[in-house]
């Protein structure tokens, strides 16, 4: 192996390659890494990319990306999933490769441009996984509607986000009861908490708390408690609030 002693020549080198000799150099240099086991995929994906081989890239890039979420690196994680986003047409199996769909990755991406402070294009991706699930899974449907209403607040929609949260209690049927419902209805809740209408919030919230205990969704009935702590404060039942917190 080698190095260059200065970054600015490194890059005064690689600029006299042509862009076919780039390509093949990448593979091949992905090919050998890969082979000899001495470089992860966050390494490989960038390689793979440069050589012209997106299938190979996708694969690598969403493996990197589930390693850089598990440290917390979701800078790194929101990077490589753009990526793969922007490879996903040129190959044809990409989601089985990238073992999700695309309304899945978008979903994802969408999430960790949240953590990452980009906002705007987490609701441009929830959105967009929304329009891809369409009318076909509407528990599905409805926890990304979830998803957009929390990004919209975030760019200071409010209107728009509650209007979110409308939309995903309408998507999810109310029979059978599922924990999708009752997590669209605490967040829902949660939406009027947010706009100080806790009168109104309350009884919704209520509903969510008595629909997750009945089915056992742990994370929809937090979400619910956490509502009606809050709501109670505010109403000016304390002790109330304070035990829904507990």
């Amino acid at each position: 192996s080698f190095r260059f002693r200065h970054a600015l020549l490194a890059e005064a080198v690689y600029a006299t390659i042509l862009p076919g000799e780039r390509e093949g150099l990448h593979a091949r240099l992905a090919g050998e890494l890969a082979r000899s086991g001495t470089a992860g995929a966050a390494e490989l994906a960038p390689h793979w990319a440069a050589a012209g081989r997106p299938a190979e890239a996708v694969a690598a890039s969403v493996e990197a990306a589930r390693q850089a979420e598990a440290v917390f690196g979701l800078a790194e994680a929101h990077t490589h999933l753009e990526r793969v986003l922007a490879l996903w047409p040129a190959v044809p199996d990409a989601a089985g490769l990238a073992g999700i769909d695309l309304a899945g990755l978008c979903a994802w991406t969408a999430g960790l441009a949240s953590h990452v402070g980009a906002a705007p294009r987490a609701v441009e991706l929830a959105r967009r996984a929304i329009e891809l699930v369409g009318s076909e899974d509407p528990h599905r449907a409805a926890l990304l509607q979830v998803d957009l209403g929390e990004y919209l607040y975030e760019i200071e929609s409010d209107d728009a986000a509650l209007a979110a949260l409308e939309r995903a209690v309408e998507l999810v049927p109310a029979e059978p009861p599922s924990a999708e419902r009752a997590y669209a209805l605490g967040s829902l809740a949660g939406g009027m908490m947010v706009a100080w209408r806790h009168a109104e919030s309350l009884p919704i919230g209520e509903q969510a708390l008595a629909l997750a205990r009945e089915l056992g969704a742990g994370e929809a009935e937090v979400r619910a408690l956490t509502v009606l702590g809050g709501d109670l404060v505010y109403l000016g039942r304390g002790e109330e609030g304070a035990a829904r917190f507990r």
